[in-house]
């Protein structure tokens, strides 16, 4: 699973290369520019790679969860109607030993 700390560092690091940038272009120095520039495009395709990946972990998460409620909603019904029911045998019984 992606990190949210490694996100962190990306964008620190995004950070960091738009100020090099900004002072790379008052100095004019459109080469480093070019290739910081490089840089920071495959640093924004890594961080939608990765929000891509996050986002479907998430989805699988939340049909987990779901999922999981469903079965929990399951099992209370039927514990309900095996109570139920072991109650109206109880009572059955009860009955049938007081006429003997």
């Amino acid at each position: 699973m992606v990190s949210s700390s490694s996100l962190d560092n990306q964008f620190l690091t995004l950070q960091k290369i738009s100020e090099n940038i900004a002072s790379l272009i008052k100095k004019e120095d459109f080469v480093k520019v070019s290739h910081l520039d490089k840089i920071r495009k495959k640093i924004l395709s890594d961080i939608k790679k990765k929000d891509l990946i996050i986002n479907n972990n998430k989805n699988s998460l939340l049909k987990l969860i779901s999922k999981n409620d469903e079965l929990i909603y399951e099992i209370e019904n039927k514990k309900k109607v095996l109570s139920k029911e072991f109650n109206q045998n109880m009572r059955c019984q009860k009955e049938y030993g007081r006429h003997l």
